[in-house]
């Protein structure tokens, strides 16, 4: 086990290398430390400030930070993820614009377009599990499996946002193994497995095509003029 000394927080899972609040390097905890630290008591007013009006910003801050993703993809499948939770929408965007949108101006495109399409689709909602989902026929297209997979989800990003996760993340990976050895898809496993040098090439071709429409922009908008100022 280790601990966070900015945070004051013990982390159960021995695998985890730096703090998921506050990025610290984390230290080895001795037996002592843990009963101090790791009482229900003492983390609680620490949960308690981080599910205090956790804004979309802060759950993808939080969420990234435990799954230590950055990349546009991951980010944008959690907010589309996150927007299906809930009877009524909470925002229009799928993803919400913010400063860095100018580096990644193929996602805001796509973004623009399946936001569209997201309210037109998912206008099913499933009660057992409260996310919404397509419903392209009467029935809906809502399987018990997805249920299933969408309430793991709901519990893993819950636990992340609690502090809980602390606790419960080698639970959540003993449980993700006996759903894929069931031939299923498991929600934990899926933010843990992802294609880390697939999503890097992406973003990086996102940036270069980025950079290169706003080149473009700057040119066919600043060069005519100044070449009307100094008659070039």
């Amino acid at each position: 086990m280790k601990k966070c000394i900015k945070c004051q927080i013990i982390f159960y899972t021995a695998s985890r290398i730096r703090c998921l609040y506050c990025d610290s390097q984390l230290e080895s905890a001795s037996m002592e430390e843990v009963m101090q630290l790791g009482s229900e008591t003492t983390n609680r007013g620490k949960m308690s400030r981080i599910q205090e009006s956790i804004s979309h910003q802060r759950s993808q801050y939080l969420v990234s930070s435990f799954f230590r993703a950055r990349s546009f993809s991951f980010v944008y499948a959690f907010s589309r993820n996150q927007l299906k939770m809930g009877k009524q929408f909470k925002r229009f965007l799928v993803q919400p614009l913010d400063l860095t949108f100018f580096i990644k101006i193929p996602w805001v495109l796509i973004d623009l377009i399946d936001s569209i399409l997201f309210h037109v689709v998912y206008t099913g909602f499933c009660p057992q599990c409260g996310w919404k989902h397509k419903k392209m026929t009467a029935q809906g297209d809502h399987t018990s499996d997805d249920c299933v997979y969408n309430k793991e989800y709901s519990a893993v990003v819950n636990e992340i946002f609690s502090g809980e996760i602390v606790r419960n993340e080698e639970e959540f990976e003993r449980r993700a193994g006996e759903i894929i050895k069931q031939g299923k898809r498991s929600a934990y496993h899926d933010l843990c497995s992802r294609k880390r040098d697939f999503e890097s090439f992406i973003d990086v071709i996102t940036i270069l095509i980025s950079m290169g429409l706003l080149i473009y922009l700057v040119v066919r908008t600043i060069l005519p003029i100044f070449g009307s100022i100094y008659d070039f």
